[in-house]
């Protein structure tokens, strides 16, 4: 490397550690000014309270709910247009139109992986066969 040691005792070209901060990629061949350092240290400390924050959400799923979601499902036999709009699910493969009742493998899959972001009306036949 060269210009020798920065003010944080590393070599140019290498992360810059601070006591307390996440470390932080150099772009540049200078060392970054003490307020340039602040400035990292700040964002990375409101970086830190938001995936806190997003751990907390996703322990809470009650909180969020999908209203629409297309999905392309590869199938067995093709790949299908699964939908959900309207707290109403379709799917363009035959069996969803065959059966009559609303539901079918892909989209009784994508209820499983969803869990509860989605409304389970045809979960429920799900449960019955």
């Amino acid at each position: 490397m060269h210009g020798g040691p920065t003010t944080e005792g590393r070599e140019e070209g290498t992360r810059i550690m601070r006591p307390g901060a996440l470390s932080v990629f150099r772009t540049t061949n200078r060392c970054l000014s003490e307020e340039e350092v602040k400035g990292v240290t700040a964002m990375n400390s409101s970086l830190i309270g938001k995936i806190e924050k997003a751990r907390r959400y996703a322990a809470e799923p009650e909180r969020a709910e999908i209203r629409s979601l297309h999905v392309r499902f590869r199938g067995d036999h093709d790949v299908y247009d699964v939908r959900f709009e309207g707290g109403t699910w379709t799917c363009t493969c035959h069996s969803f139109e065959a059966l009559g009742v609303g539901t079918c493998s892909h989209i009784m899959a994508l209820e499983r992986l969803l869990g509860p972001l989605t409304p389970h009306p045809a979960g429920q036949i799900e449960q019955t066969v």
